[in-house]
C-alpha cells in the first residue's frame, strides 16, 4: 500500500468526524478514495469553512491535500496529474461514490441526506413543499470522464415516498448503491425496498424490483421453505406415531 493510499484512509477518517459519531450532523469534508486497479485515485474537495472548524492537525493535512489536488476529480495514483475533475462539482460521500477500474465511469448518490442519516430520534419538521422539493432534487448521477450523462431524481426511483423515514431537515431514501464491472451494472436500494438496475456506462434504467419481504423471488422462497417444513414435521410425526402404535404390550405380571 502506497503512501499515498495511507493518507487517503486517514482522510476518509477525518471525514468521518466527530459530528457524525455523534449520530446527528456530518460535514462535508475533504477526502481521498483510491479506484479499484490502484491506478488512480479520486479526490473530493469539501466545504473550507467545515474544515476550518476541525482541529489543527485535521486542517493542516486539509490543507496539503487541497495544495496537491486542486479539484475535485480523477487523478493518477502517486501524482498529481488531473485525468479529469467532475463536471457539475456536486459533493458525496466516499460510500456514495462509485468509480470503474479503467479510470472512465463515475456513479454518484446525491444529495445531502447523508448529514442526518444517522439521526436518532426527535420530531419530523419537513412541510410539504420541503417534501416535494427533496423529491424533485437528484437521486443519483452517472459520469464518464467526469462529464454527466445521466440523472435521475428521488421521486424516480421510490414508489412509496410516505415510507420513506425523515429527520428534522431529510428524507432518507437510499439505503446503497453497488457496482459490478463484469456486469455493466450498477444497483441502488431505497428505504422504500425498491432497488432499481442501470448500466452504468449509459445511465439507461434496466431493471426494477423490490428487495427484502416485499421481493417476490423471496416470498415465493418463504412459502416454499414453509411447505418444505410442514412437510418434514408432518413425516417426522407419522413416523412418531406409527413406532408407537406397533410397540409390543408390556407383558403381564404373574
Amino acid at each position: 500500500m502506497t503512501r499515498h493510499v495511507i493518507a487517503g484512509i486517514a482522510l476518509l477518517t477525518i471525514a468521518a468526524g466527530p459530528a457524525a459519531a455523534a449520530g446527528v450532523l456530518d460535514e462535508p469534508l475533504s477526502y481521498t478514495k483510491p479506484v479499484p486497479g490502484e491506478r488512480f485515485v479520486f479526490v473530493m474537495l469539501g466545504d473550507p469553512e467545515a474544515e476550518a472548524k476541525t482541529s489543527a492537525a485535521d486542517r493542516a493535512q486539509f490543507a496539503e491535500l487541497r495544495a496537491k489536488y486542486p479539484k475535485s476529480g480523477l487523478y493518477r495514483e502517486g501524482s498529481n496529474e488531473l485525468v479529469w475533475a467532475i463536471e457539475d462539482g456536486g459533493y458525496a460521500k466516499d460510500y456514495n461514490v462509485f468509480l470503474t477500474s479503467d479510470g472512465v465511469h463515475l456513479v454518484r448518490i446525491d444529495g445531502e441526506w447523508w448529514r442526518e442519516k444517522d439521526f436518532t430520534g426527535g420530531r419530523n419538521l419537513l412541510t410539504p413543499e420541503e417534501v416535494q422539493k427533496q423529491l424533485d432534487g437528484p437521486a443519483v448521477s452517472f459520469f464518464a470522464g467526469g462529464k454527466l450523462v445521466r440523472r435521475y431524481a428521488v421521486r424516480d426511483v421510490v414508489t412509496d415516498p410516505d415510507a420513506l423515514p425523515r429527520t428534522p431537515h431529510y428524507l432518507l431514501w437510499p439505503t446503497g448503491g453497488s457496482l459490478n464491472e463484469s456486469t455493466g451494472r450498477f444497483l441502488l436500494d431505497t428505504q422504500d425496498e425498491n432497488r432499481v438496475g442501470f448500466d452504468y456506462r449509459t445511465g439507461e434504467v434496466v431493471s426494477r424490483g423490490r428487495v427484502g419481504l416485499g421481493n417476490p423471488r423471496l416470498t415465493a422462497v418463504l412459502v416454499a421453505s414453509g411447505a418444505l417444513t410442514a412437510a418434514v414435521l408432518a413425516a417426522w410425526a407419522y413416523l412418531v406415531f406409527f413406532r408407537w402404535r406397533k410397540r409390543p404390550a408390556p407383558a403381564a405380571l404373574g
